[in-house]
This record gives structure tokens, C-alpha cells and sequence, in this order.
């Protein structure tokens, strides 16, 4: 296996599959570290589920950290491009209170 080729030992999928996962998994990470972030679920509730844990964002570090405002960002967008305001808002107010204020 070529360290130069992380996806060499799926060849026998399709690129069109592999886009598909990666949608996925980005769907779910997002969705899933949204759950945690607004408090519709726990870090303990997710780690029990078998279905393995992927996250968006770093939950062991603060919210206002560059990585997870990055994160949020991303988290927003994804919620944009998927047409889910409601969510979008909600992720746009979290951003919001971290905000450095800009008024003198």
C-alpha cells in the first residue's frame, strides 16, 4: 500500500461511492456534534452508542477556541447548504457569543 494513496486499499469502490461515504460521515459528524452543542444529547449518551463516534468539532476544548469557531463556521455552512435554518440560526447565535464585541 502507497503512503502517498490513503484510499489505494478501496479500490473496489467507485469514486461516486466514496463521495457518498464521505457525505455521510460529514453528515453525521456535524449533526451529531450539533446534538451536543445545543444540548439534545451527551458526550456519554454518544460514546454508549455502538455506532461509533464521529464529531465535528474538539469536545474537549472550549467552544471560542480557533479550531472549534472554525468548526462552527463549517457546521453553519453545512446547515446552509443543506437548507436547515433553524439550525443554521441556532449555530449562528452560538458563534455570535463568542464574537469579540466590535463597538468602541
Amino acid at each position: 500500500m502507497s503512503e502517498l494513496d490513503p484510499l489505494e486499499e478501496h479500490e473496489e469502490y467507485t469514486e461516486t461511492e466514496l463521495l457518498e461515504a464521505e457525505y455521510l460521515l460529514l453528515d453525521k459528524a456535524f449533526r451529531t456534534s450539533f446534538a451536543l452543542i445545543v444540548g439534545k444529547t451527551t458526550l456519554k449518551v454518544i460514546l454508549s452508542e455502538d455506532e461509533g463516534v464521529i464529531l465535528a468539532h474538539d469536545p474537549d476544548s472550549p467552544l471560542d477556541t480557533v479550531r472549534n469557531m472554525n468548526s462552527l463556521q463549517n457546521m453553519m455552512d453545512y446547515f446552509i447548504e443543506e437548507e436547515e435554518y433553524e439550525k443554521c440560526a441556532k449555530v449562528r447565535d452560538i458563534i455570535n457569543l463568542f464574537k469579540p464585541n466590535d463597538t468602541n
